[in-house]
């Protein structure tokens, strides 16, 4: 077995939230939420390309961002 973790866990910096921000305030017409939008933001900056979510919301901004959500 390797010793990649499956997931890692992040504190968001200020420039995260405020990308994070930019998203949700860019995309008005959406009902994403601010913490969808950080993580979005944050997966960016980390490029970060995959997610694990069930939740509707994070997986249309997730998909719109070009990143591949499971399952």
């Amino acid at each position: 077995m390797n010793n990649q973790r499956l997931v890692k866990l992040v504190r968001v910096s200020r420039i995260m939230e405020e990308a994070g921000l930019k998203i949700f305030f860019d995309y008005q017409d959406k009902t994403w939420g601010v913490v969808d939008c950080i993580s979005i933001a944050t997966m960016r900056l980390l490029n970060c390309r995959r997610a694990f979510a069930f939740d509707e919301h994070f997986r249309e901004a997730g998909r719109q961002s070009g990143l591949e959500i499971l399952p």
